[in-house]
């Protein structure tokens, strides 16, 4: 509809200062009212003091903008200015935001609507759509990204943002478990067990979260029978290091694999997710003479890179296999036949990667 007042037809002549307000008033209706908010899932937003005044909701403006203070953990709920608690949506309207759509720093804008919820009236806040999920939410009216970098670790270091950073992903996986030794008596062939892989996370992080840098920790591959350690990014992102293989003596260690590494839950309210490491497999045992094969347990190995399995087929004895560099991957079991003795393949280190989008200067 129209504003309310068209001056050029008012009357000649001094007319009432209030029509000033009333017209102010109409045209906050079409603005972005910034607010403070409060609460987890059932939010109560305040417009700033120096907002324009909110009586009552209308249709798809004024749109409500604020940082969340928290993660949500349910279905979440709106209240302007103590003016009615409604549903709050994801960005087509259809889908209820939920746990996890909200997050801890970040901003979002969010517009009334009374054909929601079977014309109960909602609000649409500017989360991600459809059925699959919002994600951890988006930055509203945000800047073009201008500029893209990728940051590689292989090392452990620093990473410090540059100016004008939007977001950065960060994914990183820990280092591997070594692989079992193998050893026994004369009439035996054995196999150690495989390393677990590390384990792996990726996150979404905001420069609130980040801050002026973070330290970055790579974790190590471990020795024979010796756990791989953790990558982390600060204190935000840890990804365990994975146990290693047991050895296999046929008197009181036979071999099993180890447990791939413990994703820690991500920190600070970071949006992502972080997933265990592979287990290495067991090694075989026989008893007997000629002829046939032993092998060891692989490495496991999250996204490839743990080490084969190693054989042997008569009397001797071979080391296991080191996993691919950097792959966070297992190393696997050494093998033995007739008395002899080997150790495991070392685990592989990990890695990090930091991909940071930047805004125009």
């Amino acid at each position: 509809m129209p504003l309310p007042i068209t001056f050029a037809n008012l009357p000649a002549g001094d007319n009432p200062a209030s029509l000033l307000d009333t017209q102010f008033a109409a045209v906050a209706g079409f603005t972005v009212i910034p607010c403070s908010a409060t609460g987890q899932n059932i939010i109560q937003l305040r417009p700033f003091l120096d907002a324009p005044v909110v009586s009552q909701y209308s249709d798809l403006s004024p749109v409500f903008t604020f940082a969340a203070t928290e993660s949500s953990t349910g279905d979440v709920t709106l209240n302007v200015n103590g003016l009615g608690e409604f549903v709050a949506f994801k960005a087509n309207g259809a889908v209820i935001a939920s746990a996890g759509d909200l997050q801890a720093g970040l901003v979002y804008q969010a517009a009334f609507f009374s054909g929601l919820n079977h014309g109960a009236g909602g609000f649409v806040v500017n989360v991600g759509g459809g059925g699959g999920g919002g994600g951890g939410g988006v930055i509203p009216g945000g800047p073009d990204v201008a500029n893209v970098i990728l940051s590689t670790f292989l090392v452990s270091g620093l990473f410090t943002p540059g100016p004008n950073l939007i977001i950065a992903i960060v994914e990183g996986m820990g280092g591997g478990g070594g692989g079992g030794n193998a050893g026994g008596p004369t009439n035996t062939a054995l196999g150690g067990g495989g390393g677990g892989s590390g384990a792996w996370f990726r996150a979404m992080l905001t420069p609130a979260q980040i801050g002026p840098s973070q330290p970055v920790t790579i974790g190590i591959g471990g020795g024979p029978e010796i756990a791989g350690t953790a990558t982390s990014f600060g204190a935000l992102c840890i990804a365990g290091g994975g146990a290693p293989g047991v050895g296999n003596n046929s008197t009181d260690a036979f071999g099993p694999g180890g447990i791939g590494g413990v994703a820690s839950p991500l920190g600070g309210g970071a949006a992502g997710i972080a997933l265990n490491g592979m287990p290495g497999q067991w090694g075989q045992s026989f008893i007997g003479t000629f002829p046939f094969v032993v092998l060891s347990g692989t490495g496991g190995g999250t996204m490839g890179g743990g080490a084969p399995a190693q054989s042997i087929g008569g009397v001797g004895a071979r080391a296991g296999f080191q996993a691919d560099s950097n792959s966070g991957g297992g190393g696997s079991g050494a093998v033995a036949w007739g008395g002899g003795a080997a150790a495991g393949g070392n685990g592989a280190n990990g890695w990090l990667q930091v991909t940071a989008y930047y805004s125009a200067p």
